[in-house]
């Protein structure tokens, strides 16, 4: 039924309403919209989002990584890397320790190896955990067992070994001063020198994408090194980040670094001969690793322990939650949805993180009336409108939302099912074509996240207030 403009729904319904003789009551309007700004309507039993008056928005509570199982190690947990159901612990002087993490509420010792000099990184290789083992360069350790992991062979790299990425049979290894150093691993037993390309800073992490190599280099941000031959690795680009570039991880043609006190910066790195940064997030403590997965990056955030940001448009990130470990998060990596960090002296915690992204604020539509009920089916949503009746609502693009059509109930509409090609409204006593009557509220009609009381007013009174739309993803740019 077409419905004519608002400012002649007054005297149209005069018209129809008025008998002879009769001089009808004249309803007053009374609008409000609802600005979050002070929290005198909101409903505090029903309202379980917050209300949040200082930025005046409705928001859910944010994401909290759930800690579901740990292992303490009797060294300083520095980096944890996982495949399949083990995880390796580089752990400080106390060497390699091996985790079966299978049941990630109950991780458990497998095996250790005591390596010669101080376990700070590690990548795994098939079979072959390669360790950075501080002042004793690089290290292979068997894990065919991991039961009793073994060393296979070793190589003195020309500074302390900080950390280590591995593609096919070269190791790029982190030596702090010395930048970074390239190894022929091919015979796991006796690595071999390739080449060497000095850093402007000291090489603490690496990163490989094909014959890319990416470095944490200290105080000199993120250094790009061209290792398509690996006896010859050539500098491309650097962009010097704010702080101490010590951690990274890579995602695409995106880097994203973890920059000790000036916490995680992406970085864009398509050009490597020119990166550029694309945004940035501070984090309360000091960045020392990143995990990338999906649209979320884990940062482990020493004595903050992990936070957990949107990634999804690099160019803003969005701190999502957060977990404060009781160690200080040195390391982490992300596994299905587990994350493993490495939490110093407390060992290795696991951490549930199946949901990382909370629904949040998209779009909102403006209502003709008091929103009591909606129900939504495919791309239509029914909303139960109170004195109004009942509206179809069009939100097949989240971003332009659209009227469809309204029925006009005779009574006051308290709710709304959709069952196939009917809407039910409670109160109704004359259904209309497309509309079927229900004595009984439906529990498919769910409560708007945002329902807020209003004082009584004359039943001729209608309010109008802004219903939000929720949808799992980012905010839009307003």
């Amino acid at each position: 039924m077409h419905r004519p403009p608002r400012r002649l729904v007054a005297p149209l319904l005069f018209l129809l309403l008025s008998a002879p003789g009769v001089v009808p009551s004249v309803a007053a309007e009374n609008t409000y919209v609802e600005d979050f700004s002070t929290t005198t309507y909101r409903d505090a039993a029903n309202t379980t989002a917050d209300w949040n008056t200082v930025v005046e928005e409705l928001r859910l509570p944010p994401f909290e990584p759930i800690g579901i199982g740990s292992l303490d190690t009797p060294g300083s947990a520095l980096e944890v890397v996982v495949a399949g159901d083990v995880a390796c612990v580089a752990d400080g002087d106390s060497g390699l320790r091996v985790v079966d993490v299978s049941d990630p509420t109950a991780p458990s010792a497998l095996g250790h190896l005591d390596t010669p000099g101080s376990a700070l990184g590690v990548a795994l290789a098939g079979d072959i955990a390669w360790v950075a083992d501080g002042d004793s360069g690089l290290c292979a350790v068997d894990l065919s067992n991991p039961a009793a992991p073994s060393a296979l062979g070793s190589h003195d790299t020309p500074a302390p070994a900080n950390g280590v990425a591995v593609a096919g049979d070269v190791a790029c290894v982190a030596v702090g001063d010395s930048g970074l150093c390239l190894l022929d691993i091919s015979n796991p037993g006796a690595p071999t020198l390739l080449g060497l390309s000095d850093t402007p800073g000291s090489a603490l992490a690496v990163a490989v994408a094909g014959d890319l190599a990416c470095v944490a280099d200290g105080d000199s941000g993120l250094c790009l090194i061209d290792v398509s031959n690996p006896s010859a690795p050539s500098p491309l680009g650097r962009y010097d980040t704010p702080g101490q570039a010590r951690g990274l991880a890579l995602a695409g043609d995106v880097a994203y670094v973890a920059d000790g006190a000036s916490g995680l910066r992406a970085i864009d790195i398509t050009n490597p001969a020119a990166p550029t940064s694309l945004g940035s997030l501070d984090t309360p403590g000091l960045a020392r690793a990143v995990a990338v997965s999906g649209d979320a990056a884990y940062v482990a955030d020493d004595a903050f322990g992990v936070q957990v940001v949107d990634v999804s448009d690099p160019s803003q990130p969005v701190s999502l939650g957060s977990h404060d470990t009781p160690g200080h998060a040195h390391g982490i990596a992300v596994a299905g949805g587990v994350a493993l960090v490495a939490d110093r002296l407390s060992g290795i915690r696991l951490l549930e993180i199946s949901s990382p992204v909370p629904p949040v604020y998209l779009h909102r539509y403006d209502t003709i009336g008091n929103s009591i009920r909606v129900a939504v089916s495919g791309d239509v949503a029914y909303v139960a409108y109170g004195t109004v009746g009942l509206q179809a609502i069009d939100i097949s693009v989240p971003g332009n939302l659209t009227p469809l059509g309204i029925h006009d109930t005779p009574n006051f509409a308290t709710g709304v099912a959709v069952c196939g090609d009917v809407a039910s409204s409670p109160g109704s006593r004359r259904p209309a074509r497309g509309c079927s009557r229900s004595m009984s509220p439906s529990p498919l009609s769910p409560r708007c996240s945002a329902t807020t009381t209003r004082p009584a007013t004359p039943s001729a009174s209608r309010w109008r207030e802004t219903s939000p739309t929720w949808r799992t993803g980012l905010p839009d740019s307003g």
